[in-house]
Parts: C-alpha cells; sequence; structure tokens
C-alpha cells in the first residue's frame, strides 16, 4: 500500500460512494447533562429534567458511571478486602443511588438509557503513585479490574437485578460505553512515549478485557468503544491530545498507510471488538462545514473521513464489523452570554446546531445525533475566571444548554424539537434551496409542509426531495424518525423565511419558530483514498 494521500470530494458524493443512496433510517436523539441528572437534588428535579428531555425530542439519555465515585475506599492502595468488583451488588453510597435514580427515571421518561463507563479509576485499580488524584486514577488503570466493574454494571442494569433490601428491580440500561476519551491526556495517562501512541495500546487491552466481560452477562447490551475527541492539541507544552484518527490507527495495530504492525504491543494482535464507536465531534470555535486542516482531524464536517477509515479497517479485519456503526455522544454550541469569550450567540447557536445535524445525518452509519447539556453549568465560575483575567476553561464549565443554568430557555430550546435549516449554496446561484428538518418530537412518521412567510402571512409552498425528476407537493411525509430532506424549485432565494409545520395526531398543524435562508455549510470533505 501507498502513503496515503486526501483528495477533497463532496460530502454528499462521499456518503453515497460509501453506501449508495443515503435510505430512510430512524437516528436517534441523544442527551447528556449529568449535572442535572445525577446532581439533582431530588427525585422531583431530576423527573423533571428528564420529562424536559423527552418534551424536546430526546430518544436517549447518556450518563456517566464514574468508576472512581462509584468504588469503595477510591483512596485506598489495596483493594478492599473482600470487594468483589463484578457483584452488581457491592456498590453502595450516595453516587451509586444517583446513579440508579438516573435510569430508574430515566425509563419511566420513555428514555433509552447508555451509561459510559468512565472517569478514572480507584487507586487501588492502578500503579501510579504521583500523589495526584486526577493524575494516578487515568495512569493505565488495570484492564482486568476495569472489567470486573464493567461487568458489575451490566448485570445491575440488566432490568432484572434487585439490590439486597430493595423492593423491585432496578431498570434496564440498554448500552455502555468503555471510558470516555482515552485520546485526551486528561483521561488518559501517558498518551506518547517516544512517538508512540501508548494510550491506544492500553485501551486496546482494557476493550478487549472489558467487551467480553459485559456481553458474558448482558449478550443483549450494545457496547461502545472509542468515545474520541475531535482533535489533537497541546497543553503547556505537553501532547494534550491525539487525533481520533492516529488513535484508531494504532488500537488497530496499523501504520500511517494501514499496513499491519506485529512488533512491540502490537505483537499477537487480535481483531477490537465493537458494537459500535462512539465520537465528539465538537467545532466549538468553527462552524460545522469547517475541516480539521490536520487529516486525522474528526470535526462535525470531517466525519466522512472516520466512516471511510471504520469501513476499511473492518473490511481488513483489524476492527469487529458493529464498530463501523457511528455513535456521536457529545456535541454542542456555546453561546457567549453572559461569558462573553464564548464564540457565538444566543441566535447563532441554533443555527450552528441544524447545520451540524444537517451534516452529520448525511453519513451513512449515524446511530445517535447528540446535545451536550440541557442548561448550562458553573456559568458563575466562568464569568469569575473571565473578570479576573483567566483565559483558559474552567473545569466542569459549559455554556452548550439549550437553556441558561436558571432554566430560562435560549432560542435553541424552541428550535431543537422543530429543526429546520433553509440553506442557499452561495457558490451555485441558481441551485434550489435546500430545507432540511426534523420533528424531532413526534418520534415517528409525521406530515409535513414548508411554508414561506409573506410579511406578516405565511404560505404552504410546494417542495420536492431530493432526488432527480420528483414532483412537487405541498405536504409530504418524513423519514420514520420524523426528518425530511426537500428542495424548493427554482433558484434558491438570497434573503426570506422559512418555517416547518407539522400534523399532530390532534389533526392541528403546529409550526416551528422561522428560520432566515442561510449559506449552505461547506459541503466538502476530506477523505483518503489509497
Amino acid at each position: 500500500m501507498g502513503i496515503r494521500t486526501y483528495v477533497v470530494i463532496a460530502l454528499a458524493l462521499a456518503a453515497c460512494l460509501l453506501t449508495g443512496a443515503a435510505p430512510a433510517r430512524a437516528v436517534e436523539t441523544l442527551m447528556q447533562d449529568d449535572a442535572v441528572v445525577l446532581g439533582g437534588r431530588s427525585d422531583a428535579a431530576v423527573d423533571s429534567a428528564l420529562k424536559q428531555m423527552r418534551a424536546l425530542g430526546v430518544d436517549r439519555l447518556r450518563v456517566t458511571a464514574s468508576w472512581r465515585s462509584l468504588a469503595p475506599q477510591r483512596d485506598a492502595v489495596q483493594r478492599p478486602a473482600g470487594f468483589d468488583a463484578a457483584d452488581p451488588g457491592a456498590y453502595d453510597g450516595p453516587a451509586v443511588a444517583a446513579l440508579d435514580r438516573a435510569v430508574r427515571l430515566a425509563a419511566a421518561n420513555g428514555l433509552s438509557v447508555l451509561v459510559d463507563l468512565a472517569f478514572g479509576a480507584p487507586l487501588w485499580a492502578t500503579a501510579s503513585r504521583t500523589g495526584a488524584p486526577d493524575v494516578d486514577s487515568v495512569t493505565e488503570p488495570d484492564p482486568a479490574e476495569f472489567a470486573a466493574f464493567a461487568r458489575a454494571l451490566a448485570r445491575r442494569y440488566s432490568g432484572t437485578f434487585t439490590p439486597p433490601g430493595a423492593p423491585a428491580p432496578l431498570a434496564r440500561a440498554d448500552a455502555f460505553e468503555l471510558w470516555n476519551e482515552p485520546n485526551v491526556a486528561v483521561f488518559a495517562r501517558p498518551l506518547v512515549r517516544r512517538g508512540t501512541i501508548v494510550a491506544a495500546d492500553w485501551y486496546r487491552r482494557l476493550v478487549a478485557a472489558a467487551y467480553p466481560a459485559v456481553k458474558a452477562v448482558r449478550p443483549d447490551a450494545t457496547v461502545l468503544i472509542g468515545s474520541t475527541a475531535p482533535n489533537a492539541f497541546r497543553s503547556r507544552g505537553a501532547v494534550g491530545a491525539v487525533a481520533p484518527l492516529a488513535f484508531l490507527r494504532r488500537l488497530a495495530c496499523v501504520d500511517e498507510s494501514l499496513r499491519p504492525l506485529s512488533t512491540g504491543a502490537c505483537a499477537g494482535f487480535a481483531r477490537v471488538p465493537g458494537d459500535g464507536l462512539s465520537h465528539h465531534p465538537y467545532a466549538l470555535g468553527f462552524p460545522p462545514g469547517t475541516m480539521g486542516r490536520d487529516p486525522d482531524t474528526v470535526r462535525i464536517g470531517d466525519l466522512p473521513r472516520l466512516r471511510w477509515l471504520l469501513r476499511t479497517l473492518v473490511r481488513s479485519g483489524r476492527l469487529a464489523p458493529g464498530v463501523a456503526r457511528i455513535w456521536l455522544t457529545e456535541f454542542g454550541y456555546e453561546t457567549n452570554f453572559p461569558v462573553h469569550s464564548k464564540p457565538w450567540t444566543l441566535g447563532q447557536q441554533s443555527r450552528l446546531l441544524a447545520q451540524g445535524e444537517y451534516l452529520a445525518r448525511r453519513v451513512a452509519g449515524l446511530q445517535t445525533f447528540p446535545q451536550f447539556l440541557l442548561r448550562d453549568v458553573r456559568t458563575g465560575a466562568a464569568v469569575s475566571a473571565l473578570e479576573a483575567g483567566i483565559g483558559r476553561r474552567i473545569i466542569g464549565s459549559w455554556q452548550s444548554g439549550l437553556f441558561f443554568e436558571d432554566g430560562t430557555p435560549k432560542p435553541a430550546a424552541a428550535t431543537f424539537p422543530l429543526t429546520l435549516m433553509a440553506g442557499r449554496d452561495p457558490r451555485r446561484p441558481h441551485a434550489e434551496l435546500v430545507l432540511w428538518g426534523h420533528v424531532r418530537t413526534a418520534h415517528r412518521r409525521v406530515r409535513v409542509r414548508i411554508e414561506r412567510g409573506l410579511g406578516a402571512r405565511w404560505r404552504a409552498v410546494p417542495t420536492r426531495p431530493p432526488r432527480p425528476g420528483a414532483r412537487p407537493r405541498v405536504t409530504f411525509t418524513s423519514a420514520p424518525d420524523g426528518s425530511f430532506s426537500r428542495r424548493l424549485p427554482g433558484a434558491a432565494p438570497r434573503r426570506g423565511r422559512f418555517r416547518l409545520s407539522w400534523l399532530r395526531a390532534d389533526g392541528r398543524w403546529e409550526p416551528s419558530p422561522s428560520q432566515p435562508v442561510q449559506a449552505l455549510p461547506p459541503s466538502e470533505g476530506v477523505v483518503p483514498t489509497r
């Protein structure tokens, strides 16, 4: 095989080359907000937040199961005497109760649950002794110990396990994720040693131990690997993260030209198991269509790169077939009020989220599209840091919520349930207007129409599917998950207002907030060829 070369091709063409025309398929909407669902002060508060998520159209909750927080005697050097780490009944305490409650109330509100098994190890499961818990807990934790923890939680949330003294079984989680962002030094140390991504070698061992441990007790469960962050960076002169595609190549024990490696940690390589690949395609300071200059970066506009690599590694037997399924499990845009150092206005956030989903949904194999945070978190700390001249991110502070921290809705809280993007291609002035949308609250196939603002009035307009020769219609049927892609016949207007309306079960047409005509996000993706 030759050295990889990169060619720029249309994202739509990339998706078609991989799978043919994209089929109508249900893609789940996923949301995570640990501060709300794990940190809620009462059952009523958590239940209210989960009801709010469901009303926004969310299908699945992602929730963190922090190994270090759930394990007993986390700062002890030796494992507690008599503790069976694989026993689901051996875990108790406030953190366990909070997780039990989150899974129970999510299920009660019709949400599927993905449990992220992550965020560090108890000291007795690592060999690192620097005296800094945030370093020791993520320095090559013992894969066998983690596998026992994963097995215990898979059994605990099987839907059939009743804790000692409890009146009924705990609720069921149907998916589990192995670690969080192992390509970032905050979550996995060391990352790189003498030019080799050794974190991927450790993570390969962790997956090899934990995947069969979960499957042994929960063959029905979906087990995700990866959970990768989008790009490489340096922090205070050291490697802060390695790019996800470089990490995945090392995980699969191939070099940059995808030739198998068989020495060192890759000696005796066995295919990496998994039922899906989790990824966090944040763009943060960039619009969704902005591609990373590093060809190993995977932001939301770079997903064809990820899809190509996964399919290639599956075909060559380096990854299990299920790993080609892409689960996006974190994504969002932060707003700049009241934290003025953040890049986006409230109105921009709602439009950028729609553009991001539009791009993601054009890539075959997508299983979930995420929204990171229901509500902003640690806003006061971020404002105080900004006023003090501290430029770096405050740990745990994010302003990507659809609501402010006090529960006041942002504009995105109205546009997220009924998403519409009206996009024109500025490079093709005679091209039709692209109308992509998602009636997220329906959770099903629905009747939809597109309406155009004419002064104070709205008029339904005929639109057509994107396939050639399709006839325009005023009303049409969405995909099974409520999403749709349409075109407005004729040259796209340079400006104007559009909205969607959908036919509710009670016979009423419910309109979305209006959206202006905007430029389509750049639709090129960098896809490697050999």
